[in-house]
């Protein structure tokens, strides 16, 4: 099993594992099904071309998913901060 998530961008960024990591933690925890691996599949926005990019290792994509929610709360104490 793998969580898909398609891009339409002039670059991949390290941001669009967060996120597809983000889902991934998401899933699991509402469904208690394993993902085996995350992928960004993107579309160059100019030229059309494809980029896949594949993360299947358990350790990196939790590191990824805890990064995201740490930049979350992040996000929400400096809004809340205003």
């Amino acid at each position: 099993r793998a969580i898909i998530d398609y891009k339409v961008s002039s670059g991949l960024y390290p941001e669009n594992r967060y996120q597809v990591a983000a889902y991934r933690r998401a899933y699991e925890e509402e469904t208690g099904d394993t993902i085996d691996s995350i992928i960004v599949v993107r579309f160059d926005k100019a030229t059309g071309e494809v980029e896949v990019d594949e993360t299947n290792d358990t350790r990196t994509m939790n590191r990824y998913g805890r990064t995201f929610c740490h930049a979350l709360k992040l996000y929400k104490q400096v809004e809340n901060d205003k």
